[in-house]
């Protein structure tokens, strides 16, 4: 999820409320003197901590420590049907029940996805042999996506859906916003859920429990 807009947007609000308290403070010497002033103090004071709030609130969705509910944690996954980039043959995730499903869906346009990428990569390349599939779904045209795997070679499954919003639930968080992964056991229920970019040792750490005692001793 390309988060940037609301990095600008609460840090310009900050230091714009910060700068209009300042303002009003030095006008009346330090402290309201006017019905006015107290107005506009009250106002910068909101100003400030809505700020604070909306910037707060953006880390955590930066750092995954936010998830939406009905994110199927516990619950069989969906199935649901996509093309690969390569060839544009249908396929579905049901296809890929009895693997470790790491699940991605992300964006050529979205920063974060992009810096994960190469982790995700060196996850399939490490752990497909240990019955690990990542599946990398986006829903831009699939002549752009060949022309990003031109620059960057993908090792994953790689592939996309031309109408994200008839997803089911819980795939369909990626309108919302992504990076959205989730992690599906060899049974085919989702376990995991994570919001925002992760790295390659985090993922491992996740991964490990659902695939053999080897993956934790690579």
């Amino acid at each position: 999820m390309d988060l940037t807009l609301y990095y600008v947007v609460s840090i310009g609000l900050l230091v714009a409320g910060g700068v209009f308290l300042g303002v009003l403070l030095r006008r009346g010497g330090g402290k309201p003197r006017s019905a006015g002033q107290w107005l506009g103090v009250g106002m910068s004071i909101f100003l400030v901590l809505s700020a604070g709030l909306l910037l707060a609130l953006t880390l955590q969705v930066n750092d995954g420590a936010y998830a939406p509910t009905g994110n199927g944690i516990g619950e069989a996954a969906p199935n649901f049907s996509f093309r690969l980039v390569d060839d544009d043959i249908e396929r579905d995730l049901e296809a890929f029940k009895g693997q470790v499903v790491l699940l991605n869906f992300w964006a050529t346009w979205c920063a974060p996805c992009l810096e994960e990428m190469p982790d995700l990569n060196r996850l399939q390349a490490a752990y497909g042999d240990a019955g690990l599939a990542v599946l990398t779904i986006s829903d831009e045209p699939p002549d752009e996506l060949k022309l990003f795997q031109g620059e960057f070679p993908m090792q994953t499954v790689y592939g996309y859906v031309e109408t994200p919003e008839l997803l089911p639930s819980p795939f369909n968080a990626m309108i919302d916003g992504r990076p959205v992964t989730f992690i599906i056991d060899r049974e085919g229920v989702v376990r995991d859920f994570m919001l925002g970019a992760r790295d390659f040792a985090f993922f491992q750490q996740t991964l490990a429990p659902y695939l053999e005692p080897t993956m934790a001793a690579r």
